[in-house]
Parts: C-alpha cells; structure tokens; sequence
C-alpha cells in the first residue's frame, strides 16, 4: 500500500487481485464509517418518526435509508483504470459514486443503527462485477431475512434483484468488523 496526497486530502493506493481483496477493502470502508458519529446522527435523523420495535419498524427504517440514497447519491462510475472506495462520509460530501460506494453507504447507515450489513456481488460473466448492499432483519441483531438493497439500478426498490442472467456468478458477503465473511452463491 502507497499513499497519495492532494488538497483534497490523502489516499491509499492498494494492489488488490481480484474480486475478494476488493470486498475486503469495501469492508474496511463500512466499518469506518459505522464508527464515524456524523454517519450515526444522519441514520438516526432519517429513521425518526419510524415505529421503535418490530418488523414495521425494520421495514421503514431500511426504506427510508434506502430511499435516501437512491434519490441523493448519483451513480457515477470510477475511473477507467481504477476502483475507488469510499468512505460513507465522503460519498455524502460529493454526493455521488458508483455500486460500491453506494453499497457503503447504505451498509453503514443501516449499520450503526442496529443492522448487520453485507452484499452480494455479482456477474455474468465472471469478469465484470457489480455489488449492491443487503441488510439482514426481522429481527435485525439475529436476521431471518436478507433483503437485498441494490440502490444504482432503475427500476429499483428495497428487495429487487438484477435479473438472473446478470447474476451467473454470485457471492454473499457478510460484513464484519474483522474481515468480511465471503461464500460462493450456486445458482
């Protein structure tokens, strides 16, 4: 790892080989942010008015963050000869950003609110991937449910799935303070 300097602050540059070293370096990117206390205070602004307990409750707190993201962050794709990752913070300011930062941010607003976040990344062709975020609920400390979040894509809306040719390659991926938890999916 380098790290590179500019007035717009510092970045590290990573030799990543695939598909697992980028999920964890996502992974480190939500983690950082759940810690961030703006991160927590925004969570807990869009969720207000929510019900406290129960599945209605986990039902409109993952809508109402979902939907912010959808309608506040454009998707904006990375350089050609590179991947970005940032953190949630960071995605707010510039307020756009392609699949994994919005996977990030969603990731860590749910997540410092109580949700363990995760992804699932996938592919048609083994070679180009996409990642979009899932949250575990109901309850949303011992998840009976994944509802997959993919916030970049039209039509979309909390629980759709890119359609099944997109989705020939398929990880599950449970995000973790440690290191992300990564299985292959059959499909």
């Amino acid at each position: 790892m380098t790290q590179v300097g500019s007035p717009y602050g510092v970045a590290a540059v990573h030799d990543v080989r695939g598909v697992d070293d980028r999920l964890v370096l996502i992974n480190q990117q939500v983690f950082a942010s759940i810690r961030d206390p703006e991160i927590r205070a925004l969570a807990l602004k869009l969720v207000s008015g929510c019900p406290e307990h129960g599945r209605e409750a986990e039902a409109c707190e993952i809508a109402r963050i979902y939907w912010f993201v959808k309608q506040n962050i454009a998707y904006r794709q990375d350089p050609y000869t590179y991947d970005l990752y940032a953190t949630a913070k960071r995605v707010l300011q510039v307020r756009a950003g392609d699949c994994d930062c919005h996977c990030v941010l969603l990731g860590a607003l749910l997540g410092t609110i109580g949700y363990i976040p995760g992804a699932r990344v996938v592919s048609p062709d083994g070679v180009n991937w996409h990642i979009y975020a899932c949250i575990g609920a109901y309850p949303r400390h011992a998840p009976t449910v994944v509802i997959p979040c993919d916030t970049t894509q039209q039509p979309a809306y909390p629980g759709w799935e890119p359609p099944r040719e997109m989705c020939k390659y398929m990880k599950q991926v449970t995000f973790t303070e440690a290191r992300p938890i990564i299985e292959e999916i059959r499909r």
